[in-house]
């Protein structure tokens, strides 16, 4: 079990070689301060905010769930996706299945929550190919609560 909470950079694991983590989540939200929560594959460091480097993430707000990648050095190869969070329920245990994995020139991007996919999309762009960190970053007094989907 990994809680997060606050403005914190936490980086759980290595990940090497993967397709899919599979995890039960309970996001905390703070409308009321714009606090937003996100997981965060692939980072090259250990601790620091999402955009400090190359990075996947999405992103829980309230009203939106987003798709984010950092570490593009033009801005063909910025990626930054919005959808309605019909997802995420405050304070509610999910089931959420969140995937970075190498694809031909590419990399598939994946966010599955209790079954239904939010996001499955192909980065060609400057894709971040190379294994790195699982990071958990909060804003505000959101918090995270990830525990084994076992």
């Amino acid at each position: 079990r990994h809680y997060s909470k606050g403005s914190v950079g936490y980086s759980a694991k290595h990940l090497e070689t993967y397709k899919i983590i599979k995890f039960k989540g309970i996001f905390v939200m703070d409308e009321a301060s714009g606090g937003w929560s996100s997981v965060g594959l692939r980072a090259i460091g250990t601790s620091g905010a999402p955009w400090s480097g190359p990075s996947y993430i999405f992103l829980v707000k309230p009203d939106v769930i987003e798709l984010q990648k950092f570490g593009a050095q033009t801005t063909e190869g910025k990626l930054f996706l919005t959808v309605p969070n019909d997802y995420i329920k405050d304070g509610v245990e999910h089931l959420i299945e969140f995937g970075a994995f190498n694809e031909g020139d590419g990399v598939r991007i994946k966010l599955i929550v209790d079954g239904k996919e939010v996001y499955n999309v192909l980065d060609q762009v400057e894709p971040i190919i190379d294994s790195g960190y699982l990071q958990l970053y909060n804003v505000g007094s959101t918090t995270i609560t990830m525990s084994s989907a076992e």
